[in-house]
């Protein structure tokens, strides 16, 4: 399950490397490692003869035309199902019926994908998928909670007079967007109830109206970012909806005199109005933590206590679910542990859940086992009457598009390991 995504240029069927060789034989490590952050896991799960499925956007179909939505539980949910209904077929196509891809998974996501995993997992074990492992990483759980961060960040930075980075304010105006965009999942559409302020969504003034930005006029990442509004202070009197915003600044007051900056969230009782019980319903219909605390399956989080995007506050939280089955990611060697400030660079750090989970007792046996059965029937086996499986002698196989999907990856006799 993928982290945000500005636009699908950085979509795996599009950013995949077309020459593996040419990327690994470079001397940057950054460098390496950015080529492949999105595609890691599912090429660490097709190495060792599993199934690797990787989204380009999951939720929005074969069409790049979808409304999108952000941290919002529907479209994940049918996606999700959707995705592994159609994975099952494309194997069994892709080898001519030799290799069936069987109801297990890990699964795995980080930033918005951390989030997006749990609602995705949820799913896929209503239809009978049994869940050996979720893996969440660096996730904003709760819209109500990062819609209150959001509003404290521009508060704070406006009493300095500065400005916020254009990346910051994507991510949140993105969120307040995704609930102010009339998606027929969502509790507030048709309400009238909005998070988003009316100056930033006046259909009369298109270039300040952020929900055409986002919705239709969609542009590039460097072209979206470079038409954000950065500046504290106007955002602070106009982003937020005056309904929420009067919440809100009461709720910043207690916390300027000292109580708890978790018992005074708007849309909590004591901070909610007529004109917001409409989206703070939203919100709690999309709120991560409530699938989490009913989770009967292993979930195991990593987050970095210096993250500065995705504050470690959301996952902190977690140890309040009160649910066993939910673990913080212990690193066997001391320097894998995240501590970086840079969201993106505590990725590579939480990489190493997967790989860890993988290499010790706790998971080598799903690989040993494999995820797969031949059509007579043996696991990881192959038929006598069985062809090869797909040809990936050179990377040509990885970039292979078939309405969205990769390639496959030969592992062996029998076994298919496909990106899709």
């Amino acid at each position: 399950f993928q982290g945000t995504r500005f636009d699908l240029t950085g979509a795996p069927s599009v950013a995949f490397p077309l020459s593996v060789s040419e990327v690994l034989a470079t001397d940057d490590f950054v460098s390496v490692y950015l080529a492949f952050s999105d595609a890691y896991l599912t090429m660490l799960a097709a190495s060792a003869g599993a199934i690797g499925i990787e989204f380009d956007y999951l939720g929005t179909g074969e069409s790049s035309d979808f409304p999108r939505s952000y941290l919002t539980q529907n479209p994940v949910e049918t996606g999700s199902v959707v995705s592994w209904l159609a994975a099952q077929r494309y194997v069994k196509k892709a080898t001519q019926g030799c290799t069936m891809l069987r109801n297990e998974a890990i699964t795995s996501g980080w930033s918005l994908g951390g989030t997006t995993v749990v609602w995705g997992t949820a799913a896929l074990q209503t239809i009978g998928v049994e869940i050996k492992r979720a893996f969440s990483k660096s996730a904003p759980y709760d819209p109500t909670l990062g819609t209150w961060l959001a509003f404290l960040l521009v508060a704070q930075t406006a009493q300095a007079g500065g400005t916020l980075s254009a990346s910051a304010v994507f991510f949140g105006t993105f969120l307040f967007a995704s609930f102010s965009n009339e998606m027929p999942f969502l509790s507030n559409t048709g309400t009238g109830q909005k998070i988003l302020g009316p100056a930033w969504r006046d259909e009369a003034d298109l270039d300040n109206n952020l929900l055409y930005l986002y919705f239709v006029e969609k542009p590039l990442r460097d072209d979206l970012l470079a038409q954000v509004p950065t500046n504290a202070g106007l955002l602070l009197t106009s982003l937020f909806d005056p309904s929420y915003a009067s919440e809100a600044f009461t709720a910043l007051q207690a916390v300027a005199n000292g109580d708890s900056l978790l018992e005074n969230v708007p849309c909590q009782p004591d901070y909610i109005n007529a004109g917001i019980t409409a989206i703070c319903q939203a919100y709690e219909e999309n709120n991560a933590y409530n699938v989490l605390a009913e989770a009967d399956y292993p979930v195991e989080w990593c987050h970095s206590e210096s993250d500065t995007t995705v504050v470690y506050l959301f996952s902190a939280a977690l140890s309040g679910l009160g649910n066993d089955n939910i673990v913080q990611y212990e690193p066997p060697l001391d320097f894998l542990t995240p501590t970086v400030t840079s969201h993106r660079e505590s990725s590579i750090f939480c990489l190493s859940a997967e790989t860890s989970f993988f290499a010790m007792d706790d998971g080598s046996f799903f690989f040993n086992n494999a995820v797969t059965e031949s059509s007579s029937g043996k696991k990881g086996g192959n038929s006598k009457n069985c062809p090869a499986c797909l040809d990936s002698s050179d990377s040509s196989s990885f970039s292979t598009k078939m309405k969205g999907k990769k390639g496959a990856e030969s592992d062996g006799p029998g076994l298919c390991a496909v990106h899709l």
